[in-house]
């Protein structure tokens, strides 16, 4: 049971404020761009092979509930060449129950939408008495806590808005939107590899390792480099980046034509369209 104040309230904040509904949908699609492949290296070969995938919508489709309740059951293919090997029955698992990563002191399995939704029923309230000037400023002040502990300034949350979103709103304010997806990326990753392996250890086959790797990387260790997904991911759910997406990669190509950085920066926005 989650002991954090107000977290029992994670559900009724999700169904209730459209913001926090586009919020979660914003972490989905970063969180499950481009999916990942499940990897085997067969016992005494230095190369390995996929074996399975674990796709962008299916992703997408498990991040949500996984984000508020705390857990959820991600399904995966295993190729049947792979299964075979497993299990003469072919019967590999096609789906796993994960949970939320260690958070805040907080046991493995805790909603992720706290401490955004710690407010909501002070922020009902406020709501319902719009008439009142204080409630009012009452209310913003607890929309701006919320936005806070999702990690997403509010222009980011409104299409009309984030398209003017200048270069230097978007790396400074959805910095840490973009950590907190490779946070995740990285939990569900290590908690899937864990479970296949603990799977295939059980079974007789020939397999040495599992592994588990994204099809993109969400956040190469240059810092300038990566934002390319972002956008994706933020135009996947209609909300466009269009000024960022000029100017950054303006500046990227300014660079390039220098002999700053080499023309590989540009490689995912060229992909892109840009």
């Amino acid at each position: 049971m989650d002991t954090r104040g107000g977290a029992e309230h994670a559900e009724d904040f999700y169904n209730t404020w459209d913001f926090a509904q586009r919020a979660v949908e914003l972490y989905a699609a970063g969180v499950a761009w481009k999916g990942m492949t499940i990897y085997g290296r067969r016992q005494e070969s230095e190369s390995s092979e996929a074996i399975g995938e674990v796709d962008e919508d299916t992703l997408r489709g498990f991040v949500p509930g996984w984000m508020l309740s705390g857990k959820g059951e991600l399904t995966f293919s295993i190729h049947p060449e792979a299964a075979a090997t497993v299990a003469q029955e072919g019967d590999v698992p096609t789906s796993v129950s994960l949970l939320t990563p260690w958070q805040y002191g907080v046991d493995r399995g805790a909603t992720l939408l706290w401490p955004a939704c710690t407010n909501h029923e002070a922020m009902l309230s406020m709501r319902d008495n719009l008439s009142n000037p204080m409630a009012q400023q009452m209310l913003k002040m607890l929309l701006g806590f919320a936005y806070n502990h999702l990690s997403l300034p509010s222009w980011a949350l409104d299409p009309v808005q984030a398209r003017s979103a200048s270069s230097a709103m978007v790396t400074v304010g959805l910095h840490f939107y973009k950590l907190r997806v490779e946070q995740w990326r990285d939990a569900i990753r290590y908690e899937l590899e864990d479970h296949l392996r603990g799977v295939f250890r059980e079974r007789p086959n020939d397999w040495d390792d599992i592994f588990v790797s994204w099809n993109g990387e969400w956040s190469p260790s240059n810092s300038y480099e990566g934002w390319d997904g972002l956008y994706e991911a933020f135009t996947s759910c209609g909300i466009i980046l269009e000024r960022f997406a000029t100017e950054y990669v303006s500046t990227l190509r300014q660079a390039v034509e220098s002999r700053l950085f080499a023309r590989s920066v540009l490689a995912g926005w060229e992909r892109l369209g840009f």
